[in-house]
């Protein structure tokens, strides 16, 4: 969650200046800050339990989109699944012997997928 800070950082400026009169449109800025909390919670969520980089973000990306009903919660759980079945997606592709190009796609993909889905419907 510590990393995730800068994010919660702009919710509550952003906040703070709605509340001038000048500044009253950045309500709808707001909102969507706050719908965009859970992504960025799995994507440091994913980051941090897969140790992979740009396939472990991606997948958090996917899992966060799909986890963004669930709130804060909802996106630090698809986050957490992302990361760690995008490992396990990785090493078993690198055991089946696939490209490497293919396996980022399909590990960061599948990963999100399948994590944020089983998110999304609880």
């Amino acid at each position: 969650m510590m990393t995730s800070l800068p994010a919660f950082i702009a919710m509550a400026l952003i906040l703070a200046l709605s509340k001038v009169p000048v500044f009253s449109g950045l309500a709808a800025v707001f909102d969507i800050l706050i719908a965009a909390l859970p992504v960025v919670i799995a994507v440091v969520a994913a980051k941090q339990v897969s140790n992979l980089d740009e396939v472990s973000i991606v997948a958090g990306v996917i899992a966060g989109t799909l986890s963004i009903e669930g709130g804060i919660i909802g996106g630090m759980i698809g986050g957490i699944l992302a990361g760690i079945s995008v490992n396990v997606l990785f090493m078993q592709m690198i055991r089946w012997r696939f490209p490497m190009t293919t396996v980022n796609i399909f590990a960061g993909g599948l990963a999100g997928l399948a994590s944020g889905s089983l998110s999304f419907s609880c």
